[in-house]
């Protein structure tokens, strides 16, 4: 009988890596997160995938994100702030809070 990959992939916070799970021998141990798709190629099956993410994967995949990539991340944040691309979200937050609109975080 021919093997036929399973659509369910798992990403391995330990290396970054996409596996097929029947492949290999991982299901033995837990797994950070799940993403359920036929092909993840392209950076809308990624984001699909992601929103589809139960709110604690989700989670992990933020701290996973932070812990792998956090000097790209503070570099785009500083560019952008430099740049003056969050002034209008910055603006619009403070006028909430100026207003009693904004919520505790």
């Amino acid at each position: 009988m021919a093997h036929t990959p399973d659509p369910q992939l798992v990403l391995d916070s330990g290396d970054s890596s996409l596996f097929d799970v029947r492949s290999h021998a991982a299901m033995a141990t837990p797994c950070k997160m799940r993403v359920e798709a036929t092909h993840v190629n392209t950076i809308r099956d990624i984001e699909r995938a992601i929103d589809a993410l139960p709110t604690e994967e989700l989670d992990q995949l933020l701290d996973w994100l932070d812990r792998r990539h956090a000097q790209r991340i503070d570099a785009r944040l500083a560019s952008d702030l430099d740049a003056g691309r969050m002034d209008e979200e910055i603006r619009r937050a403070l006028d909430k809070d100026r207003n009693g609109e904004a919520r505790p975080l």
